[in-house]
């Protein structure tokens, strides 16, 4: 399946790949809708749970939801309190997430521990995880930082608004 967010309608919408195309948007039915706050990040892990971000307001920073198979949303609320415009999301085998922040990227493990693997970044934007690394976009170009921690390095002097990784 292929799911991808409408932050207009607050929406994430799930499109059966075996079927017909092309499909008219206005046909579609939401496979999960909730009061997000214009939906932005998304992945999903082995299992297919998706976990989405929502954006920061100027009322209340953003958070991460999960949303099972049937469509059922939680909201994380030990991952609420995101900073950033509109963090972007990535998972690891471990099912450890990795988000942009502000210009931090953080790790967030299933035992909810927290850790900031790359800060001082240049407005960070695409990101994702491969081969125990995290690579992400940001000011300056598309660059690497080990999922552990530690310096960035500059892969290609440009920047991109969206980057996805080798295959896992």
């Amino acid at each position: 399946n292929l799911y991808f967010v409408e932050t207009n309608a607050s929406a994430i919408y799930m499109v059966d790949l075996n079927g017909p195309f092309p499909l008219q948007y206005s046909t579609l039915t939401p496979f999960a809708q909730d009061a997000f706050n214009d939906p932005g990040g998304l992945t999903h892990d082995a299992a297919g749970t998706l976990y989405i971000s929502s954006l920061e307001s100027d009322t209340a920073l953003g958070w991460i939801s999960r949303i099972d198979t049937t469509g059922t949303v939680t909201d994380l609320t030990w991952w609420s309190g995101l900073e950033g415009s509109w963090p972007t999301l990535t998972i690891d085998e471990s099912d450890n997430l990795y988000l942009v922040e502000t210009n931090d990227i953080t790790q967030i493990t299933q035992a909810q521990v927290n850790t900031h693997i790359a800060s001082g970044l240049n407005g960070p934007v695409g990101l994702d995880y491969a081969m125990g690394c995290v690579f992400f976009s940001d000011d300056e170009g598309v660059k690497v930082v080990e999922a552990s921690g530690g310096t960035p390095s500059l892969l290609f002097d440009t920047s991109s608004l969206s980057i996805t990784g080798p295959t896992r």
